[in-house]
């Protein structure tokens, strides 16, 4: 199982679904993890979050600065051990 993650969204379907494409991403392989915003500025919110929740996709509400932020990477950490993905 890969642990693809994505961040900040922004209501743009179609580059999400191009980014998914290119990675060859599986619902049945993969877990989607959004750690930004999904909504806002693009045209595609509705379509997102449905696509989103059609994949399963766990979503951070959580803002996370990785490289400033210890306690954000511990987070991440967690959830990949949670979905059984190792770290």
């Amino acid at each position: 199982q890969r642990l693809v993650v994505v961040g900040d969204v922004h209501g743009c379907l179609e580059p999400l679904q191009r980014l998914l494409r290119t990675l060859e991403f599986s619902k049945e392989r993969d877990k989607l993890i959004s750690v930004g915003d999904l909504c806002c500025k693009g045209p595609d919110t509705a379509c997102v979050l449905s696509f989103m929740q059609r994949l399963d996709a766990a979503v951070e509400r959580a803002r996370l600065a990785l490289k400033d932020d210890p306690e954000g990477l511990a987070r991440i950490d967690a959830a990949a051990r949670d979905l059984g993905a190792g770290s």
